[in-house]
């Protein structure tokens, strides 16, 4: 990967981080308790995934199945 397409790739990654966060505000906002909880449940649980592909050491492949 070049070093531009990485820079993208992370660019886009920080990007859905803003927009998960905007979410889970916004459902705070509204007092939504049950759906902050859950959309945190939802969260953990990508971010676990992610921790685990990063565990596999084939950096292309644990990119591609992201």
């Amino acid at each position: 990967m070049k070093d531009e397409q990485v820079l993208d790739l992370l660019k886009s990654l920080r990007h859905e981080w803003l927009n998960r966060l905007q979410l889970v505000r916004s459902y705070s906002a509204m007092g939504d308790e049950a759906a902050v909880e859950s959309i945190c449940s939802v969260y953990r649980e990508q971010a676990s995934r992610e921790g685990r592909l990063s565990l596999i050491e084939l950096p292309k492949t644990a990119l591609t199945l992201q």
